[in-house]
């Protein structure tokens, strides 16, 4: 069997199952329990699969705002490293959007627990609970259409309250980093659109989020790669990613 046969067949069988052992995936496949642990860490980086002690999970609803908590924790140490990255570029006095995302929710507990004085405008609820403890932190919520999948506002009602403000820096995520074609992508227009609207409104514009999102799949594309001001990943890009992003003239962190 061909290894991206034996990949879909994994995914299938924890589907059906809701949980898989690397023992019993070894020997119903006839590989060694070596093969199928880097076979689950390639459908964990896919963000197909959770993996657990000995085996694997069926993927929880990734975006269950009832399960912000369990997104945070998902990848949490790229997500802290990110966050730390971040807060080099926020200077105090600075007015900056966070959208909707585990992503800068870390980002937001990294800002509490800070000296930073910053004002964060956000479309996010689980933001919102995260400083409300931070005095030094002023914290603007915009309101609209609720979206119960990613636990925030999107669509036209926010968007116009984002033309409202102009920043310093927002700070973006998204669902699918398409490096090939060289834009951002979402799952739907209400929330990509609602990213490139706080992106079109600040002084400097950050992408934030995992390498991991160079093979994710998305549906709407919404912010062209070339016109963000900086990039801030996880860890250090390889020369062939590196080479990609050298005529955008855009700063790597």
């Amino acid at each position: 069997m061909r290894a991206n046969d034996r990949l879909n067949e994994i995914v299938k069988i924890l589907n059906k199952q809701g949980r898989v052992h690397v023992k019993d995936l070894s020997l119903m496949f006839d590989v060694t329990e070596d093969l199928i642990r880097k076979d689950l860490k390639k459908l964990e980086e896919q963000d197909l699969i959770d993996r657990i002690y000995g085996g694997a999970e069926r993927k929880t609803k990734k975006f269950d705002v009832s399960n912000i908590k369990y997104r945070m924790n998902l990848h949490q140490k790229s997500k802290k490293i990110i966050a730390s990255k971040v807060l080099e570029e926020i200077n105090n006095g600075d007015t900056i959007f966070l959208d909707t995302s585990s992503t800068c929710a870390t980002i937001a507990e990294a800002l509490a627990q800070s000296n930073k004085e910053c004002t964060v405008i956000t479309n996010m609820l689980e933001i919102v609970r995260i400083l409300e403890s931070n005095n030094d932190i002023r914290v603007v919520l915009l309101g609209g259409l609720y979206n119960r999948q990613i636990g925030g506002f999107v669509g036209y009602e926010v968007i116009e309250q984002i033309k409202g403000y102009y920043v310093d820096k927002a700070f973006v995520t998204c669902m699918c980093f398409d490096m090939n074609r060289g834009v951002l992508m979402s799952s739907t227009k209400d929330i990509g659109f609602t990213k490139k609207a706080m992106l079109d409104n600040a002084r400097l514009g950050y992408y934030v989020g995992e390498t991991r999102k160079f093979k994710l799949p998305g549906t709407v594309q919404f912010y062209a790669i070339g016109d963000l001001d900086g990039l801030i990943f996880e860890r250090d890009l390889t020369d062939i990613e590196k080479k990609k992003f050298k005529d955008m003239k855009i700063v790597i962190r």
